[in-house]
């Protein structure tokens, strides 16, 4: 058994990163326990397998998988190269892929670093190729034998993945950032950075745009009256004004944190910190649509309350295939906005899970729908199951035991499947226009930890892991 010494001087004759040891350093930390006394490190490279994301090792002896979950949960696979039957490997936009035929089944290696997979793959095939060499003829005849070298599924129904009990986790951390950013305690020095960072950006943007317009004006001079240059040149003036006050606008967004203490301000910062994988949009900015969703929300039954407009605000772009919206009333009768806003999720299912799951609304009790389709199948102890089909009560156990933390919390869910699973949270979020104390900022923060928690286990509930861009987000986050 090597020791944490020897395991990282290996790593460091590998020329392994440090950004690469940062995101596998819970695997790397219990590879003294996993290696034996004599076993070298030759390739190390990170990516998933099945319903795991960790770290792929190949050794003088074996090939491993090694994952640390969350939980401390250590999970190791291992295989011997001589059980390796057949390779491939595949090289997409962004990640590698590697499938290796072992015990009779084709087994995959997804989500590899893409420069690396080529490499990776030529180094285990050629030890494949030596060992292989060793194996008689009766060896080989029993490792065609498919063997099951699976863990049980983590599915109940075939649909969905089990999830552990719902846990909101809390980070100091993020209170600490979002109270300097307003201005309650002094930056640290990755926010210094940060700012300084934006500021030379919009200096060369500027500096760029003011160069590029001297230059026609000078092409325009050798060519053109005085008069029609000075026409130019004024037009010219006026664009670039307005772009340089577009983009100080912008900057003034990140930067100026003593004016822009609104909650919805608030839930960016938090949204920033949380995980880079997000990318957040100014709430009423004058180019985002808000398309008024008034008549689908009774439509759905999702809400019952009259004389008010619903209006849609798409927020977070970055994320794959989901949206997250938030939504905004307004009353009919009234001038004012009211002072919370609601969540709504518009999650995409597997394609074997979105073929096997039967269109279906679930509204709380008392809200009425207006389509046709839907019949009543179920009534529940705070909301009814409406469906085109009925649905199997093993699936819609799966359903409500995932929506239970929400349910719980007698907020009003609706929830809809139709191609894609749409959950609504009315009148979730806490609106402030000015933020004074800090322990104002921890009441909004909380709100977001809520969210945030039942969106990453809606990804698990799905897909049966989180993917690697979504750890490395959380890790990146923090950076600034």
């Amino acid at each position: 058994m090597p020791s944490m010494e020897e395991v990282q001087q290996q790593l460091q004759e590998l020329h392994v990163s440090d950004q690469r040891r940062k995101l596998m350093k819970k695997e790397i930390e219990e590879l003294p326990n996993i290696l034996k006394g004599n076993e070298k490190i030759y390739r190390l490279m990170g990516g998933t397998y099945q319903t795991y994301t960790g770290m792929f090792i190949a050794t003088n002896s074996r090939f491993l998988f090694t994952d640390k979950g969350y939980k401390g949960k250590l999970t190791v696979y291992e295989f011997k190269y001589d059980e390796l039957l057949d390779m491939k490997y595949n090289l997409g936009w962004v990640y590698g892929k590697i499938d290796i035929f072992y015990l009779g089944k084709w087994i995959k290696l997804e989500m590899l670093e893409k420069e690396e997979t080529e490499s990776f793959f030529h180094f285990i095939n050629d030890q494949r190729g030596r060992f292989s060499s060793s194996v008689d003829d009766s060896t080989m005849a029993e490792i065609k034998i498919e063997k099951e070298m699976n863990p049980p599924s983590h599915r109940k129904s075939g649909l969905f993945y089990e999830v552990s009990d719902f846990q909101i986790e809390e980070r100091p951390v993020l209170k600490e950032k979002v109270s300097s950013w307003l201005g309650f305690n002094p930056l640290d020095p990755s926010q210094e950075q940060y700012i300084k960072k934006l500021k030379k950006r919009y200096f060369w943007r500027v500096f760029l745009t003011a160069f590029i317009m001297a230059a026609m004006v000078i092409s325009l001079v050798v060519r053109s009256s005085l008069t029609e240059v000075w026409e130019f040149a004024v037009f010219l003036s006026v664009l670039w004004i307005g772009g340089a006050w577009v983009l100080r606008k912008d900057l003034n967004e990140d930067t100026n944190r003593k004016k822009n203490t609104s909650s919805l301000v608030i839930y960016k910062y938090c949204i920033r910190y949380w995980n880079s994988f997000f990318e957040y949009l100014i709430p009423n900015s004058g180019y985002r649509t808000k398309p008024d969703v008034t008549k689908m929300f009774f439509k759905y039954g999702f809400e019952n309350r009259r004389n008010i407009k619903i209006t849609r605000f798409f927020q977070f772009p970055k994320l794959q295939k989901d949206r997250i919206y938030y939504i905004s009333y307004k009353m009919k009768k009234h001038t004012e906005n009211t002072r919370r806003l609601g969540l709504y999720f518009e999650l995409t299912l597997p394609k074997e899970t979105r073929q096997s799951l039967n269109s279906f609304l679930l509204i709380p009790k008392g809200n009425k729908i207006k389509i046709e389709k839907y019949k009543l199948q179920q009534s529940l102890i705070a909301h009814n199951l409406f469906t085109e089909k009925a649905i199997p009560q093993v699936q819609l156990d799966e359903i409500l035991a995932f929506l239970q933390p929400l349910i719980k919390r007698d907020i009003g869910v609706a929830v809809k499947f139709h191609h894609h699973l749409e959950i609504y949270l009315p009148y979730f979020l806490e609106t402030k226009e000015q933020l004074k104390s800090e322990e104002q900022i921890q009441q909004i923060i909380e709100d977001i930890h809520l969210w945030y928690a039942f969106y990453e286990r809606s990804i698990i509930w799905r897909y049966g892991q989180l993917p690697a861009e979504w750890k490395e987000g959380e890790e990146k986050a923090l950076e600034y």
